[in-house]
This record gives structure tokens, C-alpha cells and sequence, in this order.
């Protein structure tokens, strides 16, 4: 089962074709054998109608949901679930995520993908990566505040043991005891130095592992472990936002639960340094340059690709279209004839070009309209 990344929901941000239904669900990381695959066949059945009103018939409806469908006899599927779980079904494709939170029950079939409820993946206090290093074992983790979930990456040993068994070098290394004396190493080096060696390359082929988990990714990563394997594998990987606090100890001696919360304790001060700066970069341009605030001026803006920086107060709603061809906004009170949320229009829009996503709490954001914006140009 797959745990959605960034990388993923830009992609869902992508226009498909054609009509697409979106499907949220909770389910239960003790196996509900029969209630979640009973829900899940429900809120197909609701798919169905809604694709129907759509103006699909029902033979195409059907064809389209198949793909999910073989989900409800999968049982293995049901065994490996989280809190919550994302369905997204086009035509030409079918995905499906686990989601470290709750989720209200929701399916909405319309011209593209509906990801609100994903968005605390990618906001804020977002995803982040915990390693757990040590000799013995290694441990990948993928995280959103203190709740884990372990990935386990192709090719990663998990342990030094493990490793120096899967690396060809480690057959050169040839070592035997004479007499009962001490153990006599052929190569080069004191045994500290091949101890060393031997780690390294045990790290080296961690950081492998992990480069197509990460590929894309920018999110922080956690390290904990002895400074020594820190430090050390540090230097080795490719990737680029390693933070440089770490939780000191051997994981091994650590409970899991303790182990999250720490790592959480590391993490989010990083967050909450971005988001302060990307604050004092809107309180900056305010009457200076290119900052708004005005829903009607940020759409067209976020549509261009010019929104840097989003913040919006938490659980805002605007409802209203957005006129491509006139390039504006039109607001209304209420959903209905075609309205819809603007807010979430503009998140997407936003995330798909790069921009950056704040919610805050109402009087965090500056100015008194909920939103403030600050503009590439």
C-alpha cells in the first residue's frame, strides 16, 4: 500500500480526462475484514450514481469503478491499512493511498480530483522522514507530527550484517584466527579502520535505497542514532534536508512511541521557522511590493503561477467561480449552479506551480480577509 508524497498529489493536481470520481474513507489499522470492504462497496455504489447524473451510462460507470472493485475481494489489501484511505479513478489510471489520519466518508465525481482532505500532507506541519540507525537494525519511517508509518525501501539492508553479506567488496575481506590468538585481517588497514569501512559502506548502501523513496522529495529528515552513524551518513547521502539536530542513542533500547514524539520534538521547530519567515516576508512587501490579500486579486494571481507564498485562516471557505476566459472571479454566498469552493481552487492552484501553503489559526493572518499572498512578482 502506498503512502501519498508530494510528488503524487502533484500529479492528481494534473487536468485529467474526462470525468473522475475521488473516494475518502476511514479504515482501521486492526483489520476490519468485513466493514471497510463493505464501505468501500458502498461508496462505489454512490460513485455509480453520481457518474450516472454525470451523464455517463451505466455500463461506462461500471467500467470505470472495475479497478476499485477488485479491492473489495482483495484481502491482503484489507491486512496493511492506516487511518484513513484515498481512492482517485479516471479512465486512464487508478490510484490508491493510505493516509495517516481520519477521513470523513466522501466521494465526489466531477472534472478533477477533489484533495482537500489532503492537504494537511502538504501544509503546515507537514510530511517529514524519521531513519533509525544503528548496527543491528535500520528503520525508515514517513510522518505527519508524532504519527509514523515504516517503509520499507527496495534494497535496504537492515543491518550492518545484512549488508556486508549483500556487498560484493565484503567477499575480498578475508579474516581467520591462528592458534587461538587474535583475529588477523588481509587487507589493508587496522581492524578499526576495516570496522569503519565496513559501516560505511553499510550506510552507503542505505542511502541507495533510499534515493528513489525520495526522489523529488524536499521534506526534513530525522536521524536518530549514535553521533558517529549520524554524522557518518550524513556525509554520505544525496539527500538535501537532512536536519543537522538528530536524537542522540541507540534506537534499538527506544520504544517506538517515544521514539516518534522525539522526532517530532526535532522536526517542528523547522516548520514553524519556514513559516514564520515566509510571514515576515508578506509583513515585508506589505505597501512595498508584490503582496495581496483580496481573494478577487489572488485567484488570477495563483492561476498565473505567481503565488509564492499562501496563507489562509484554517477552515476558510469562499465560494464562487473562477472565469478562464474573462481571467476573474465570481463570488456567490452559497454552492450551487456550478459554484464551488475557492479556497480550494486556490490551493490547488497554487501547490501545482510551486507555491508554498500556510493554514493558521484566523488572527495569525495578516490583514482581516482570511488570506494573504505573496507574489513572485
Amino acid at each position: 500500500m502506498d503512502l501519498l508524497r508530494k510528488a503524487d498529489l502533484l500529479t492528481l493536481l494534473q487536468k485529467p480526462e474526462g470525468p473522475v470520481v475521488s473516494i475518502y474513507m476511514p479504515t482501521h489499522r486492526v483489520a476490519d475484514m468485513e466493514g471497510d470492504p463493505l464501505l468501500l462497496r458502498h461508496l462505489l455504489d454512490d460513485a455509480e450514481t453520481k457518474l450516472t447524473q454525470l451523464g455517463l451510462k451505466t455500463a461506462e460507470s461500471r467500467n470505470l469503478l472495475s479497478p476499485a472493485r477488485e479491492l473489495l475481494r482483495d484481502a491482503l489489501f484489507w491486512q496493511h491499512q492506516e487511518e484513513g484511505l484515498a481512492l482517485f479513478i479516471s479512465r486512464d489510471s487508478f490510484s490508491h493511498f493510505n493516509l495517516p489520519f481520519e477521513v470523513a466518508e466522501t466521494v465526489v465525481a466531477s472534472g478533477e480530483y477533489f484533495i482537500k482532505p489532503l492537504l494537511p500532507l502538504v501544509i503546515n506541519d507537514g510530511v517529514y522522514y524519521l531513519l533509525a540507525l544503528s548496527s543491528n537494525r535500520v528503520v525508515f519511517f514517513r510522518c505527519l507530527a508524532a504519527n509514523c508509518r515504516e517503509i520499507i525501501p527496495v534494497g535496504m539492508p537492515r543491518s550492518l550484517e545484512e549488508a556486508m553479506r549483500l556487498d560484493e567488496p565484503e567477499k575480498q575481506l578475508q579474516q581467520h584466527t591462528l592458534g587461538g590468538g587474535p583475529t588477523m585481517f588481509h587487507g589493508q588497514g587496522t581492524p578499526k579502520d576495516i570496522e569503519q569501512e565496513r559501516h560505511l559502506r553499510f550506510l552507503q548502501q542505505v542511502s541507495r535505497s533510499l534515493e528513489t523513496v525520495l526522489a523529488g522529495e524536499k521534506a526534513p529528515m530525522v536521524v536518530a542514532g549514535v553521533e558517529s552513524l549520524r554524522s557518518m551518513f550524513r556525509a554520505v547521502s544525496s539527500y538535501g534536508n537532512i536536519l543537522a539536530e538528530g536524537i542522540e542513542g541507540n534506537p534499538d533500547k527506544v520504544n517506538p512511541d517515544t521514539l516518534q514524539k522525539s522526532a517530532w520534538k526535532v522536526v517542528r521547530p523547522y516548520f514553524m521557522q519556514e513559516q514564520s519567515r515566509r510571514l515576515a516576508q508578506y509583513v515585508e512587501a506589505t505597501g512595498q511590493g508584490p503582496s495581496i490579500n483580496d481573494l478577487v486579486q489572488v485567484v488570477p494571481a495563483a492561476v498565473d503561477g505567481r503565488v509564492y507564498s499562501l496563507f489562509i485562516a484554517e477552515g476558510l471557505e469562499r465560494w464562487g467561480t473562477f472565469d478562464e476566459a474573462g481571467h476573474c472571479v465570481n463570488l456567490t454566498q452559497v454552492p450551487g449552479d456550478g459554484a464551488y469552493d475557492l479556497v480550494e481552487f486556490l490551493v490547488k492552484r497554487t501547490l501545482a506551480t510551486g507555491g508554498n501553503v500556510y493554514s493558521l489559526k484566523p488572527e495569525e493572518v495578516p490583514g482581516d480577509t482570511g488570506i494573504a499572498a505573496v507574489l513572485r512578482y
